[in-house]
Protein backbone atom coordinates (compact mmCIF):
# COMPACT_ATOMS: atom_id res chain seq x y z
CA UNK A 1 0.00 0.00 0.00
CA UNK A 2 1.02 3.44 0.24
CA UNK A 3 3.15 3.17 3.31
CA UNK A 4 5.33 0.85 1.27
CA UNK A 5 8.27 3.67 2.19
CA UNK A 6 8.06 2.26 5.77
CA UNK A 7 9.46 -1.59 4.91
CA UNK A 8 11.68 -3.02 6.96
CA UNK A 9 13.07 -6.47 6.94
CA UNK A 10 16.00 -7.31 9.14
CA UNK A 11 18.79 -4.76 8.00
CA UNK A 12 16.77 -3.46 4.47
CA UNK A 13 15.02 -0.65 4.80
CA UNK A 14 12.73 0.45 1.77
CA UNK A 15 16.30 2.44 0.07
CA UNK A 16 18.30 -0.47 0.55
CA UNK A 17 15.78 -2.58 -0.71
CA UNK A 18 15.40 -0.55 -4.09
CA UNK A 19 19.00 -0.47 -4.60
CA UNK A 20 19.21 -4.08 -4.13
CA UNK A 21 16.59 -4.52 -7.12
CA UNK A 22 18.50 -1.84 -9.20
CA UNK A 23 21.80 -3.98 -8.92
CA UNK A 24 19.59 -7.46 -10.72
CA UNK A 25 20.79 -7.29 -14.18
CA UNK A 26 18.60 -7.52 -17.26
CA UNK A 27 16.86 -4.60 -18.88
CA UNK A 28 13.58 -4.07 -16.97
CA UNK A 29 12.08 -0.62 -15.42
CA UNK A 30 11.25 -0.26 -11.54
CA UNK A 31 8.29 2.27 -10.84
CA UNK A 32 7.51 3.53 -7.53
CA UNK A 33 3.26 3.94 -7.24
CA UNK A 34 1.70 5.49 -4.61
CA UNK A 35 3.52 6.22 -1.63
CA UNK A 36 2.92 8.46 1.43
CA UNK A 37 4.82 11.73 1.53
CA UNK A 38 7.41 10.59 3.82
CA UNK A 39 10.89 12.62 4.13
CA UNK A 40 12.91 11.16 1.15
CA UNK A 41 16.65 11.71 2.05
CA UNK A 42 19.03 12.64 -0.93
CA UNK A 43 20.33 8.88 -0.85
CA UNK A 44 16.83 7.87 -1.79
CA UNK A 45 16.37 10.75 -4.42
CA UNK A 46 19.88 10.07 -6.34
CA UNK A 47 18.53 6.69 -6.71
CA UNK A 48 16.45 8.55 -9.52
CA UNK A 49 19.76 8.66 -11.58
CA UNK A 50 19.51 5.53 -12.18
CA UNK A 51 17.93 4.79 -15.71
CA UNK A 52 16.01 1.62 -14.02
CA UNK A 53 14.25 3.82 -11.86
CA UNK A 54 11.22 5.52 -13.40
CA UNK A 55 11.45 9.31 -12.70
CA UNK A 56 7.89 9.32 -11.59
CA UNK A 57 6.26 8.84 -8.28
CA UNK A 58 2.88 8.93 -6.97
CA UNK A 59 2.44 10.79 -4.26
CA UNK A 60 -0.49 11.10 -2.01
CA UNK A 61 -1.70 14.92 -1.16
CA UNK A 62 -5.20 14.47 0.27
CA UNK A 63 -5.47 18.23 0.61
CA UNK A 64 -3.34 21.59 0.33
CA UNK A 65 -5.21 22.89 3.53
CA UNK A 66 -2.84 23.39 6.61
CA UNK A 67 -6.37 22.66 8.69
CA UNK A 68 -7.84 20.03 7.05
CA UNK A 69 -4.44 17.68 6.99
CA UNK A 70 -4.33 18.12 10.52
CA UNK A 71 -8.13 17.12 10.63
CA UNK A 72 -7.33 14.39 9.07
CA UNK A 73 -4.38 13.71 11.33
CA UNK A 74 -2.16 12.95 8.67
CA UNK A 75 1.68 12.82 9.63
CA UNK A 76 3.00 16.00 7.14
CA UNK A 77 2.19 19.53 6.20
CA UNK A 78 1.11 21.34 3.23
CA UNK A 79 4.65 23.01 3.59
CA UNK A 80 6.39 19.77 4.01
CA UNK A 81 5.04 18.55 1.00
CA UNK A 82 5.52 21.66 -0.86
CA UNK A 83 9.57 21.45 -0.14
CA UNK A 84 9.75 18.18 -0.90
CA UNK A 85 8.51 18.29 -4.07
CA UNK A 86 10.86 21.27 -4.74
CA UNK A 87 13.60 18.83 -3.78
CA UNK A 88 12.61 16.25 -5.74
CA UNK A 89 12.32 18.62 -9.06
CA UNK A 90 15.75 20.25 -8.16
CA UNK A 91 17.55 16.73 -8.38
CA UNK A 92 15.65 15.00 -10.84
CA UNK A 93 14.78 17.95 -14.06
CA UNK A 94 10.99 17.11 -15.35
CA UNK A 95 10.72 14.36 -12.68
CA UNK A 96 6.71 13.55 -12.73
CA UNK A 97 4.63 14.13 -9.63
CA UNK A 98 1.29 12.78 -9.76
CA UNK A 99 -1.31 12.60 -6.52
CA UNK A 100 -4.48 11.66 -4.70
CA UNK A 101 -6.68 14.43 -3.47
CA UNK A 102 -9.79 14.35 -1.52
CA UNK A 103 -12.38 17.35 -1.62
CA UNK A 104 -15.50 17.92 0.67
CA UNK A 105 -13.69 16.73 4.26
CA UNK A 106 -15.99 17.46 6.82
CA UNK A 107 -15.34 21.49 7.64
CA UNK A 108 -13.64 21.93 4.14
CA UNK A 109 -14.26 25.45 3.62
CA UNK A 110 -14.14 27.37 0.33
CA UNK A 111 -10.50 28.94 1.50
CA UNK A 112 -9.41 25.51 2.21
CA UNK A 113 -10.30 24.29 -0.85
CA UNK A 114 -8.59 27.11 -2.08
CA UNK A 115 -5.53 26.43 -0.63
CA UNK A 116 -5.68 22.78 -2.19
CA UNK A 117 -6.05 23.59 -5.63
CA UNK A 118 -3.76 26.29 -5.37
CA UNK A 119 -1.23 24.07 -4.64
CA UNK A 120 -2.33 21.78 -7.11
CA UNK A 121 -1.71 24.25 -9.55
CA UNK A 122 2.19 25.39 -8.18
CA UNK A 123 3.03 21.99 -8.05
CA UNK A 124 1.80 21.03 -11.04
CA UNK A 125 1.16 17.61 -11.12
CA UNK A 126 0.58 16.08 -14.22
CA UNK A 127 -2.51 13.73 -12.94
CA UNK A 128 -4.38 13.60 -10.18
CA UNK A 129 -6.90 10.92 -9.02
CA UNK A 130 -9.90 13.22 -7.39
CA UNK A 131 -12.00 11.88 -4.97
CA UNK A 132 -15.07 13.11 -2.94
CA UNK A 133 -14.81 12.26 0.24
CA UNK A 134 -17.83 9.74 1.79
CA UNK A 135 -18.88 8.66 5.46
CA UNK A 136 -17.41 5.56 6.44
CA UNK A 137 -19.42 4.34 9.56
CA UNK A 138 -17.18 3.63 12.26
CA UNK A 139 -14.53 6.21 11.53
CA UNK A 140 -14.04 9.93 13.48
CA UNK A 141 -14.54 11.69 10.41
CA UNK A 142 -18.37 9.96 10.29
CA UNK A 143 -18.83 11.74 13.08
CA UNK A 144 -17.86 14.83 12.79
CA UNK A 145 -20.28 18.11 12.34
CA UNK A 146 -19.62 20.36 9.18
CA UNK A 147 -20.56 17.65 6.65
CA UNK A 148 -20.20 19.29 3.20
CA UNK A 149 -23.23 18.59 0.79
CA UNK A 150 -22.75 16.27 -1.89
CA UNK A 151 -23.70 19.19 -4.41
CA UNK A 152 -20.50 20.79 -3.35
CA UNK A 153 -18.12 18.00 -3.23
CA UNK A 154 -18.94 17.17 -6.99
CA UNK A 155 -18.39 20.97 -8.30
CA UNK A 156 -14.78 20.58 -6.37
CA UNK A 157 -14.33 17.42 -7.49
CA UNK A 158 -15.04 18.99 -11.23
CA UNK A 159 -12.64 21.75 -10.49
CA UNK A 160 -9.87 19.74 -9.94
CA UNK A 161 -10.19 17.38 -12.58
CA UNK A 162 -9.80 20.60 -14.61
CA UNK A 163 -6.59 21.62 -12.86
CA UNK A 164 -5.50 17.89 -13.31
CA UNK A 165 -6.35 18.50 -17.00
CA UNK A 166 -4.48 21.85 -17.43
CA UNK A 167 -1.31 20.73 -15.55
CA UNK A 168 -1.12 17.30 -18.01
CA UNK A 169 -1.38 19.20 -20.46
CA UNK A 170 1.39 21.85 -19.57
CA UNK A 171 3.60 18.95 -18.47
CA UNK A 172 2.89 17.39 -21.85
CA UNK A 173 4.46 20.48 -23.85
CA UNK A 174 7.44 20.92 -21.51
CA UNK A 175 8.51 16.66 -22.61
CA UNK A 176 7.58 17.98 -26.50
CA UNK A 177 10.76 16.82 -28.51
CA UNK A 178 12.19 14.99 -25.84
CA UNK A 179 13.13 11.18 -25.92
CA UNK A 180 12.09 8.49 -24.00
CA UNK A 181 11.76 4.98 -23.31
CA UNK A 182 8.50 3.24 -24.26
CA UNK A 183 7.64 0.31 -22.94
CA UNK A 184 5.12 -1.31 -25.55
CA UNK A 185 2.03 -2.86 -23.56
CA UNK A 186 -0.43 -3.30 -26.18
CA UNK A 187 -0.65 -3.08 -29.87
CA UNK A 188 -3.86 -2.39 -31.55
CA UNK A 189 -5.43 -3.97 -34.59
CA UNK A 190 -4.12 -0.89 -37.07
CA UNK A 191 -0.50 -1.99 -36.19
CA UNK A 192 -0.45 1.18 -33.20
CA UNK A 193 1.83 0.46 -30.11
CA UNK A 194 0.63 1.65 -26.92
CA UNK A 195 2.91 2.25 -23.98
CA UNK A 196 4.40 4.48 -21.23
CA UNK A 197 7.07 6.33 -21.51
CA UNK A 198 9.45 6.45 -18.26
CA UNK A 199 7.97 9.78 -16.62
CA UNK A 200 4.53 7.96 -17.04
CA UNK A 201 3.51 9.56 -20.02
CA UNK A 202 0.56 7.22 -22.15
CA UNK A 203 2.32 7.15 -25.63
CA UNK A 204 1.02 6.30 -28.99
CA UNK A 205 3.45 5.01 -32.01
CA UNK A 206 2.47 3.53 -35.23
CA UNK A 207 4.79 0.38 -36.15
CA UNK A 208 3.58 -2.63 -37.28
CA UNK A 209 7.13 -4.62 -36.26
CA UNK A 210 6.79 -3.78 -32.66
CA UNK A 211 6.12 -6.72 -29.94
CA UNK A 212 4.73 -6.26 -26.35
CA UNK A 213 7.01 -5.77 -23.65
CA UNK A 214 9.65 -4.28 -25.16
CA UNK A 215 11.86 -0.97 -24.71
CA UNK A 216 11.64 1.13 -27.97
CA UNK A 217 13.63 4.73 -27.86
CA UNK A 218 11.02 7.39 -28.98
CA UNK A 219 10.68 11.12 -29.35
CA UNK A 220 7.82 13.09 -28.02
CA UNK A 221 6.06 14.40 -31.06
CA UNK A 222 2.67 16.05 -30.35
CA UNK A 223 0.15 15.59 -27.95
CA UNK A 224 -3.10 14.26 -28.46
CA UNK A 225 -5.66 16.32 -26.59
CA UNK A 226 -8.14 14.53 -24.58
CA UNK A 227 -8.76 16.41 -21.65
CA UNK A 228 -7.28 14.69 -17.90
CA UNK A 229 -6.87 11.53 -20.31
CA UNK A 230 -4.51 13.11 -22.64
CA UNK A 231 -1.89 11.03 -24.45
CA UNK A 232 1.33 11.99 -26.67
CA UNK A 233 2.28 10.83 -30.22
CA UNK A 234 5.83 9.67 -30.71
CA UNK A 235 8.03 8.74 -33.20
CA UNK A 236 10.38 6.23 -33.45
CA UNK A 237 14.55 6.84 -32.75
CA UNK A 238 16.60 5.79 -35.61
CA UNK A 239 14.39 3.66 -37.69
CA UNK A 240 12.43 4.82 -40.67
CA UNK A 241 9.57 2.16 -40.40
CA UNK A 242 7.11 4.35 -37.92
CA UNK A 243 4.94 7.50 -39.03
Amino acid sequence: GVNMGRYKYQETDFETLIENILRIEGDFRLRISSIEPDNFSDRFLNLFHDDKLAPHMHICLQSGSEKTLKAMHRHYTALEFRKMCDRIKTQVPDFNITTDLIVGFPGETEDDFSESANMCREIGFSHIHTFKYSIRNGTKAATMSEQVPEKIKTIRSAVIRDISAENKKKYFEQMMGKTQKMLIERITADGTALGYGENYIPMRLKNKDLEKNTFVDVRIDSIIERGDKSEVRVKQEHNNNCD
